[in-house]
């Protein structure tokens, strides 16, 4: 049976988030037993661990970081490749000769973007700090007016909280979708100027607001919600046997579920880039700005030639 390159970028996303999250689990998984796992504190639990327990459960396993920063690595490197190569197959299909092969064409179009790309998520990591800030500013003075006011402790803890947090959620998601409009163009015309090409995603993305990005915030936010949730659940029961056995499948089902997602979505923005109603933004050049060479053409001269 020939797999279509759809179902294959699908199986390669899976083995991605497998692969970066193993080292993490093995690692977790051999402190167990040096740290929590011989708390009395959290032995002595029956059933089901209550909810502060899971917190400080995760509070007093000992350092992961190291693992940690390997996974996130491996994961950031890993999707730039794939992506790009998933771009490439979908974004003018019948351009590529190779885009059957997945592999080959994550690593064609990932080696000849990761520079674009990575500059790409530098500018994305700082949107989103900045995303934070602005959210947490806003509802800090928000709690301030409350307090002057007084509103009802339910809206001081929790409305607020859950508008600062449906807030951040939403503001970073909709940097995820402008992120992934600017790779799908910079695969799709070649681009190099990252700030040009951001521009052009914002447009780009204000364009497909209905149609693409408040899908994929939704989409984003109800993937992470969900997969966050089994998590939380899983550390709060004690499955062994059969049980456990049905955690782990509920995993994989909630990793598929998160490649599926991230397939349908690349393939939702290449499809908006391939529209002929976007032909005005792929026509801008991929030249720089140039504000300071052109700020001092413009200035006077003063010198011995003016005089």
């Amino acid at each position: 049976m020939v797999l279509t390159p759809g179902a294959r970028l699908l199986v390669a996303r899976v083995s991605l988030i497998g692969l970066a999250s193993l080292p993490t689990a093995l690692a977790v998984r051999g402190s167990l037993a040096s740290g929590p796992g011989a708390a009395p504190w959290f032995t002595d639990v029956e059933g089901r661990m209550p909810f502060v327990h899971t917190l400080r459960f995760f509070a007093d396993l000992p350092s992961i970081a190291p693992m940690l920063v390997f996974a996130a690595a491996l994961t950031v490197l890993g999707n730039q490749l794939l992506t790009a190569g998933a771009l490439a197959i979908f974004l003018s299909r019948s351009s590529d000769p190779d885009r059957a092969g997945v592999l080959r064409s994550a690593r064609k179009h990932g080696l000849r973007h990761l520079g674009p790309f990575l500059r790409i998520l530098a500018l994305g990591v700082g949107t989103s700090a900045l995303v934070v800030s602005l959210v947490g500013a806003a509802i800090d003075a928000l709690a301030h007016v409350g307090e002057r006011r007084g509103w009802t402790a339910a809206t001081m803890i929790l409305v607020l909280p859950g508008l600062r947090v449906l807030s951040v959620a939403g503001g970073l998601a909709t940097v995820g979708a402008g992120m992934l409009a600017a790779r799908a163009l910079t695969v799709a015309d070649g681009r190099r100027r990252v700030r040009r090409t951001a521009i052009l995603a914002l447009r780009l993305c204000w364009r497909a607001r209905l149609r693409w990005v408040g899908p994929f915030v939704v989409a984003t936010i109800a993937t992470t919600v969900g997969s966050g949730a089994v998590v939380l659940a899983w550390f709060q029961s004690a499955p062994a046997g059969a049980a456990l056995l049905g955690w782990l499948g509920l995993w994989v089902l909630v990793i598929v579920v998160q490649a599926t997602v991230w397939l349908w979505l690349v393939h939702g923005v290449a499809g908006i880039v391939d529209d002929p109603r976007v032909a005005d933004l792929r026509s801008v050049p991929d030249t720089a700005f140039r504000f300071v060479s052109r700020w001092l053409r413009r200035r006077p001269s003063y010198g011995l030639h003016g005089q």
